[in-house]
């Protein structure tokens, strides 16, 4: 409750130091636009930390039958930009959701989204889904355990001035891949 409360509250330009704790959700989490959430690996790319039993991980678990575990998402009337995400261990608990999805549904490209050293484990639909960006940073995270794609991009563009780079992903595990 306390990382909903926080996550909810928090205003463009924030930056959330989360503890390596586990946090169960009861729903998807929406992460606000200009919002940071630093794990406790944070800096770190994720194939060093995520399989050391000593490691110190903040993780965030999926709620039950839910189809998300964190959402970056644009609506109508809406502007999401400079989302953060870094550190943090996603385990989709066997459920069919997807890790992390990213999606603008309406209005102005979505631009500034990174995604990195995150660890997005036991999925049963998409580990990392970005849809329809301008410019989203996507590196040094590791993705195992999921039943569709490891990482999704749909409709992912880089217009003059916006940073994108897809790289030092790791993905494993996925059905179809080598």
């Amino acid at each position: 409750e306390d990382l909903v409360n926080a996550v909810e509250n928090a205003k463009p330009g924030d930056v959330l130091t989360l503890p390596a704790v586990t946090y169960e959700l009861t729903e998807p989490l929406t992460i606000p636009s200009g919002v940071t959430l630093l794990g406790a690996q944070a800096g770190k790319p994720a194939s060093e930390w995520v399989n050391d039993e000593t490691a110190e991980k903040t993780v965030i678990k999926a709620a039950d039958g839910s189809d998300r575990v964190l959402k970056i998402e644009q609506n109508a009337g809406e502007t999401v930009t400079d989302v953060v995400l870094d550190g943090i261990l996603v385990d989709g608990d066997n459920e069919n959701v997807k890790g992390i999805f990213v999606k603008k549904y309406d209005g102005a490209a979505m631009t500034g989204i990174a995604i990195r050293n995150c660890a997005v484990i036991d999925c049963g639909n998409d580990g990392i889904d970005v849809n329809n960006t301008d410019g989203a940073v996507i590196e040094n995270n590791y993705v195992a355990g999921i039943s569709d794609n490891g990482i999704a991009l749909n409709s992912y563009k880089n217009s003059e001035g916006n940073t994108a780079y897809i790289r030092n992903n790791v993905v494993k595990n996925i059905p179809g891949t080598i």
